[in-house]
């Protein structure tokens, strides 16, 4: 697909939203092909459907993801804390884990373990 101005043949944020907000069948199809190769395209469509304000596609591409990856949507994080008894729906899940994706690696470090609370 041809995303707007944009001159990349990578899925970028910028390209996913384009290819959601004003793809057709085809777009959607090499998109979410590429998602189900490769899971940081799918963490990308939800960090683009996580913006407030979303449309009959945003949800449905949030969806569509959730169908591909579950885990991505899950409440109950890897450590076993449940977020949904702190408040935390499985959508604002998604959400976070999409926004916060970007610093896992960082967050894991030992010198991070000053910011634990027990």
């Amino acid at each position: 697909m041809i995303h707007r101005h944009l001159k990349t043949g990578k899925w970028t944020l910028a390209a996913i939203d384009s290819a959601l907000e004003r793809g057709n069948l085809e777009d959607w199809r090499e998109l979410f092909g590429e998602a189900r190769r490769d899971k940081k395209i799918a963490e990308s469509i939800l960090r683009v459907v996580s913006r407030p304000a979303q449309s009959g596609a945003m949800k449905l591409a949030r969806n569509l993801v959730a169908g591909i990856y579950p885990e991505l949507l899950q409440t109950v994080t890897n450590d076993g804390v449940d977020l949904q008894k702190k408040g935390i729906r499985r959508m604002q899940a998604g959400r976070l884990r999409a926004k916060l994706s970007s610093i896992s690696e960082d967050w894991k470090m030992p010198e991070m373990n000053i910011y634990d609370i027990d």
